[in-house]
Order: structure tokens, then C-alpha cells, then sequence
């Protein structure tokens, strides 16, 4: 795989572009600073964010490249795009709390990929503005990084869209569909914020769980995370959020315009609460109902918040919570996972099998859902899957070779992998810096579903 100088010029280009947008998120937090009068914390993020602004506008003007890219183009923009954020999102840990590089690396990562792990010991000890940008890092990388930049206005915007793990489009074009996404999203925030401080939660926390859950990043104001509050309707209402945030934009999309059917009739969905309720009930000897649907629902759409610890749990409801964090949410949402849709089609196509096998001369219709397919697409699926599980044993290896526990490796790879954030100790302890970096390529390949970190790998160490 060669890379040519006009590849170099589509990528840097696109680049840039986006990284422009993706510098203006720091004045976000020089807001916040100043609502919450920490205003040592001001330079820093206007900093940050003036440099990128900058450097960004300025090479983008010396490269002048305006042709529109392919899909390869495209995996290794937004590969590059996330690698600089996780990279930039980083300084203000280093900044106001004092994290070595690679804990402020690691969190950084895991709150663009909305994975919601911390290393952060006592996070009620940290500045307002640095617990609103965890937060807001989540919610930004919840809904795409891509897609906050407003890609539609690029040439390659749907090649961009389709990198960053979307497929599904709401609207006619990509501009649209990014429009509709956005205002399902603010929508869902607010909402949020507003059913949390009715339910008892102080506003600054309501808007940062809100922001979060809805995000699926689970990142949380409170050492505890939403157990500190104990409250069985905050509970409630931070399951409906995350529920919203594991179903797919377009299952929204036609809620909100009053086509109820097709919400209904949506096989992820359906698929969802399938998982919960069959969880729930194996769950059921070891655990009481309110706990068990708290978590099966954090790890099913990928979320990550807990209310309780997971280290003192029997093992099996350990095992059942794996299962479900490695299916994961729906397709088109901001949930982690192999994905609901996915892991459907796959079972699906063991029964197509079956039957080809039993009847060889009938006519089988391959559908799932509304959805027909052909073999090509369902081997696509397939590989996606074991691509997925490769990684997910590479990473578990890792830090088994490392000297860590077994099935502590395991639950915490799955839950990096898949972008959940819940873990059995490992990624918020004092982990080893390979152990520390694996974890934080199993964030980044999850989150952008593999392909476009490998395209970008491969363009370097493949020489055709």
C-alpha cells in the first residue's frame, strides 16, 4: 500500500479542515472557566485551542487541495483526526492535574471514545472545568468527531461519515443527516439535564451526566459514579439515557417525525431489550432487579456507568455482563460493541446455512429486519467479527503476559475494546505503561471499528 503525494495532499487536507472545527471545542471549556471563576485553568484551553485554530487554518491555506477523496483517504483523515485529539485532549490533564503523559493520554482516550475508564483517583477533588471537559470530550466524540466538524461540506463528507463508523443517513445527503443528528442530540441533552435536577441531581452534575450518558461515555463528577447519589429515580432516568444513547439516530429520527411503527418495528431495538430482559433474569439468583437492569443496560449500550462493584459479584453475572458488553448497542448510535445489528445477521446466517444444508434447492431470502442481504455483505460482517475478536485476544494476551489476572484481563479488554468503561480494577490502577498503551489501542480500534487505524498502519509499514 504506497502513498503517493497527492494522497498526502487529500489527507493533510481534510485534516486540517476538520481539525480547524475541532480547535474551537476548547473555547467551550474557557467558558466554563469562567462561569465557575477557575480562571488559572483560562490560558491553558485558549491556548490549546488558539494553536489549533491557527496552525490548522494556516496549513490548510498552504496545502490547497480541494479534490474529493476515496473511502481510503477518508479511514486515514479521521485515523489521524482522533490520533491529534486524543493527543491535544491530553495537555489539560498534564496542565491542572499533573497526570504523567501517558494516564493523560489514556483518559483523553478513553473520553473521545466515549469509553468512560478514569485514572483519576478522586475526581471530586478536581477543578470544575477539567470534570465539564471529561464530559464534554464524551459528548463531542459521542456524536463523532467527524460529524461535529459538519463534514457534508467537504467533498469526501460521505467517505468521512462512512470512516467514522456511521453508515446510516437520516437525510437525502450527509450535510442533512449531520443538521438532524445534532438536533436529536441537543434535544436528548437537554431533556436530560432537565428529567436529572427533577429527580434530585445538582444541575452541574445533571448537565455533565446528561452529556455523558447520552454520549454512552460514562465518564461520571463522582468518585462512585451515579451510586454516590443513590436514588432509585436518578437511576431511572439515567437508564432512559442511555437507552436513548444505544439506539441508532435514525430510530430516533423517525420517532420524533411520528413514525411509530418503524420505531417499533426496529430488529435492534427489539434485539436491545431482548438482551436486557434474558440478562436480567440470568442475573436474577445473584443480584436484585434494580442493580442487574442498571448495569446490563450500561453494558449493552456501552455507557460504563456502575452502582456497584463489580470485583465483590458472583462470577457468573461477571460472565453475562462480558456477553453483553462484547455484543454492544445498535449500529448508527453512539454505543460500542460488535453491535447488535451485526451479531444478529451472524446468527442469522448460521440458520441460512442450516437451511441451504437441509434443503439445498430452496429459494432462502436473507433478511434481517426490513434488511435484505447478499453474501458478499454478510462475509463482510463475518470478518468485521473475527477481526474484532482478534483484537479482543490480542489485547487480553497482552496483559496476561503482563502479570495481570486472567479474568480480570478479559472483562477489562472487552470493555476497552467495545468503548464501555465498566471495569474489574485493571484500567483505573496503577497499570503498566504497555499495559496502559494496549488498553488505549483497544479504545481507539473500537471506537473507529478497526478499519481505519489499520488503513493508516498500513500506509506506513507496507511498502505495496
Amino acid at each position: 500500500m504506497v502513498l503517493y503525494r497527492s494522497d498526502l495532499t487529500i489527507i493533510l487536507g481534510n485534516f486540517f479542515w476538520t481539525m480547524k472545527y475541532m480547535g474551537m471545542i476548547f473555547f467551550v471549556s474557557v467558558i466554563v472557566s469562567l462561569l465557575a471563576m477557575e480562571f488559572t485553568l483560562i490560558p491553558g484551553f485558549a491556548a490549546i485551542g488558539l494553536a489549533v485554530v491557527l496552525v490548522s487554518n494556516f496549513m490548510k491555506g498552504v496545502i490547497k487541495e480541494n479534490e474529493d477523496g476515496t473511502l481510503r483517504h477518508a479511514m486515514m483523515t479521521v485515523a489521524l483526526v482522533w490520533i491529534a485529539m486524543s493527543i491535544l485532549g491530553a495537555i489539560p490533564f498534564v496542565l491542572y492535574v499533573d497526570l504523567p503523559w501517558i494516564d493523560a493520554v489514556f483518559e483523553s482516550v478513553s473520553a473521545w471514545t466515549t469509553t468512560g475508564f478514569t485514572v483519576i483517583s478522586d475526581v471530586e477533588s478536581v477543578p470544575m472545568t477539567i470534570l465539564f471537559w471529561r464530559s464534554l470530550m464524551q459528548w463531542f466524540g459521542g456524536i463523532g468527531l467527524v460529524v461535529a466538524a459538519l463534514t457534508g461540506v467537504l467533498g469526501m463528507g460521505g467517505s468521512l461519515y462512512i470512516a467514522e463508523a456511521r453508515e446510516d443517513r437520516i437525510r437525502p445527503n450527509i450535510m442533512n443527516t449531520a443538521k438532524s443528528i445534532w438536533w436529536i442530540y441537543l434535544l436528548y441533552t437537554v431533556l436530560g439535564v432537565v428529567l436529572l435536577v427533577m429527580a434530585g441531581m445538582p444541575l452541574f452534575d445533571s448537565v455533565n451526566h446528561s452529556m455523558t450518558a447520552l454520549a454512552t461515555g460514562g465518564m461520571s463528577v463522582k468518585n462512585a459514579s451515579i451510586g454516590a447519589y443513590d436514588s432509585v429515580f436518578i437511576e431511572i432516568v439515567m437508564m432512559l439515557l442511555m437507552m436513548l444513547g444505544g439506539i441508532r439516530f435514525l430510530s430516533h429520527y423517525r420517532l420524533l417525525r411520528g413514525e411509530k411503527e418503524k420505531f417499533i418495528r426496529d430488529a435492534q431495538i427489539f434485539g436491545i431489550i431482548l438482551i436486557i430482559i434474558a440478562s436480567c433474569i440470568l442475573m436474577s439468583p445473584w443480584m436484585e432487579l434494580r442493580y442487574s437492569a442498571f448495569h446490563v443496560i450500561s453494558a449493552v449500550t456501552s455507557t460504563g456507568f456502575g452502582t456497584q462493584d463489580i470485583t465483590a459479584w458472583n462470577p457468573f453475572p461477571v460472565v453475562v455482563i462480558i456477553m453483553v458488553m462484547l455484543i454492544g448497542g445498535s449500529s448508527g448510535s453512539t454505543a460500542g460493541g460488535i453491535k447488535v445489528f451485526r451479531v444478529g445477521v451472524a446468527l442469522k446466517s448460521l440458520y441460512w446455512n442450516l437451511r441451504k444444508i437441509s434443503t439445498p434447492h430452496m429459494v432462502i431470502v436473507k433478511k434481517f429486519g426490513t434488511q435484505k442481504f447478499d453474501d458478499d455483505h454478510i462475509r463482510s460482517i463475518m470478518t468485521f467479527i473475527i477481526l474484532y475478536l482478534i483484537v479482543v485476544a490480542i489485547g487480553v494476551g497482552v496483559l496476561v503476559f503482563q502479570g495481570y489476572p486472567l479474568t480480570e484481563s478479559i472483562f477489562d479488554v472487552v470493555s476497552a475494546e467495545g468503548n464501555m468503561g465498566l471495569t474489574m480494577g485493571l484500567a483505573n490502577g496503577d497499570m503498566t505503561f504497555i499495559g496502559k498503551g494496549m488498553l488505549i489501542i483497544n479504545m481507539l480500534t473500537g471506537r473507529l471499528e478497526i478499519w481505519s487505524l489499520l488503513m493508516l498502519l498500513g500506509s506506513v509499514f507496507l511498502r505495496k
